[in-house]
């Protein structure tokens, strides 16, 4: 593993612990027309005065001449004032636990859990698994 790698994971790492604490928040965003037909939402965030875009990338994977099957991947790059990519991040480990991070904040699952559990009194000791 290159150097450089190994800082873009200690910082992605890092960028998830953030978000999973709640200390860094990420903003629910329609895509800019520029990536419209590649993905249907994206995250924005600022950190350390650097504003930063999170989403999943869906394109075709051609296996052949007549035929693809339709794949993704996580894209994280730093972007301009005007929500231009100045810098795209290179696929290492951690992207896509990111991007869990930021969807699962972003929908407060958390809170509906807690919400739900404590209206129906659903604790660990009344239930049974099956």
């Amino acid at each position: 593993m290159s150097p450089l790698q190994s800082k873009l994971i200690t910082l992605i790492t890092y960028l998830s612990k953030l978000t999973q604490e709640e200390e860094l928040s990420w903003e629910r965003l329609f895509p800019p027309d520029s990536l419209s037909s590649k993905t249907e939402v994206v995250f924005e965030t600022t950190f350390e005065d650097r504003k930063l875009r999170i989403y999943e990338e869906y394109y075709k994977n051609w296996y052949d001449e007549d035929n693809y099957v339709w794949d993704s991947r996580v894209v994280l790059s730093f972007i301009d004032s005007q929500g231009r990519t100045e810098w795209e991040f290179p696929p290492v480990a951690g992207l896509g636990d990111l991007l869990e991070s930021v969807k699962y904040r972003s929908a407060n699952v958390g809170g509906f859990l807690d919400s739900v559990l404590k209206k129906h009194d659903l604790s660990k000791k009344h239930l049974t698994h099956f």
